[in-house]
């Protein structure tokens, strides 16, 4: 045995130094929960589960779903012992049968020891088991089938023929179920819409629901998803902030507040809860505490644009130009491609009569996004307090190409043809 053994050593020290990367990387990354979160008692619980229902999925593929809730699978302990008695029985079994049928225990060790790094008891992530995680170990499985049935048959007159046609049907049932698993995987809005409804208080999926619901503009029902995950997992701060967002786009402000300020007590390092609770606060009229959540908001993440954006607005409005100027060059220097950026940062030097540094920001907004109609909308009145009707009326000409309904630049571009037909010494603007 020991060449058997010496040329499998290289593989496992490639197996043991990619598990050592894994498990580094996501323990920084905070994916690898602790014991006092989950309780080793608990784990291997989780464990004993998952083996048999691992087999189970293998032999019956029901039900599978892209993310399985830990504690909503965890049962009665009497469910736990059966489970284990099930497993001891079918290993002493394989070992019994080892002799006459040594397939079977080469399948059911291969099964059972591939599955050992990710069955749960060194914890990465929240999902209590993985389909994924089956591509292996269900090859031991595959072994014990197609070495264990056919000597069953082997004495039966007509085994072969019922071995076949036995084989075909199954293939058959395997190639329906595998259509209708692929449809599950059509898009967002199917995948995790199977998956709360084949597992049973799945957050995760509940989740990820809203969020697809909610960018396609579907917000009540996205709305409704997300209480479901809150009424799962009230502690989630980042569905705190995700409902409060989704409340803030439909107006109701009152009650956004609530669930973004409950997002920032929960975890007030993240930048996003900060910044909904900040959009809120600002909508209410409490600009002081807005400006305050902005700043913070842009202090745990330099490079959040909208957050810098909306603080630069907010000092430029309330009597703080020297920092709202400064906010607005950090912007541009932080994302040069960010053209909301240029196009506030312009507003802002036109409102104070810096015209000409005002269309250099409008231009460069044009050069990052050549369509962006409100660029110029602002670029035509730049040029038109610049006396430059021409260049005015080519600006909000476009800008009416690009955004058809836009009544201002539709307004401005109807003034300036008339201007054109002016005399100079006798424009006036509007």
């Amino acid at each position: 045995f020991l060449p058997l053994i010496m040329e499998k050593v290289p593989l496992f020290c490639m197996a043991a130094v990619s598990s050592i990367i894994t498990f580094i990387v996501q323990q920084h990354a905070g994916a690898v929960p602790s014991l006092e979160h989950l309780p080793l008692p608990t784990r291997i619980e989780n464990a004993v589960l998952s083996y048999f229902q691992y087999v189970e999925k293998t032999l019956w593929p029901s039900g599978l779903s892209i993310f399985y809730p830990y504690y909503a699978r965890l049962t009665s302990m009497p469910v736990v012992v059966l489970a284990l008695v099930a497993l001891v029985a079918i290993t002493y079994w394989v070992i019994r049968a080892a002799r006459a049928r040594p397939p079977l225990l080469v399948g059911w060790l291969w099964f059972a020891g591939t599955l050992v790094p990710v069955i749960g008891i060194v914890q990465v992530g929240s999902s209590a088991m993985d389909d994924r995680y089956m591509y292996i170990p269900m090859v031991g499985l595959l072994i014990m089938i197609a070495w264990g049935i056919p000597p069953l048959l082997g004495s039966w007159k007509n085994g072969k023929l019922a071995l076949a046609t036995g084989s075909g049907i199954v293939l058959i049932l395997l190639t329906v179920t595998t259509s209708l698993q692929v449809e599950c995987w059509h898009d967002t809005i199917s995948l995790f819409d199977h998956a709360q409804r084949v597992t049973t208080d799945n957050s995760i999926a509940q989740a990820n629901l809203a969020i697809a619901l909610t960018k396609q503009g579907r917000l009540e029902e996205g709305l409704e998803h997300y209480r479901e995950s809150l009424r799962i997992n009230p502690g989630s701060a980042e569905m705190q902030s995700n409902l409060g967002s989704t409340l803030i786009r439909m107006g109701r402000i009152q009650e956004a507040t609530y669930y973004c300020q409950e997002a920032v007590r929960l975890k007030p390092e993240q930048p996003e809860a900060q910044y909904n609770l900040a959009l809120c606060l600002a909508q209410r009229g409490d600009i002081p505490d807005a400006i305050d959540h902005y700043a913070e908001a842009v202090r745990l993440k330099p490079d959040y644009a909208d957050a810098r954006l909306n603080l630069a607005n907010l000092l430029a409005r309330y009597a703080a130009p020297t920092e709202a100027e400064k906010q607005f060059k950090d912007l541009i220097h932080i994302d040069p491609r960010y053209e909301k950026g240029y196009l506030a940062f312009g507003y802002f030097l036109a409102s104070t009569g810096r015209i000409d540094e005002a269309i250099d920001c409008y231009t460069k907004a044009l050069e990052v996004k050549p369509d962006f109609a409100e660029a110029h909308y602002c670029l035509g009145l730049a040029l038109e307090k610049k006396d430059d009707i021409a260049g005015a009326a080519r600006h909000f000409s476009e800008a009416v190409r690009i955004k058809p309904g836009y009544a201002a630049a539709r307004a401005a571009l109807e003034w300036t043809v008339h201007q054109q037909d002016t005399p100079a010494d006798s424009r006036k603007h509007p």
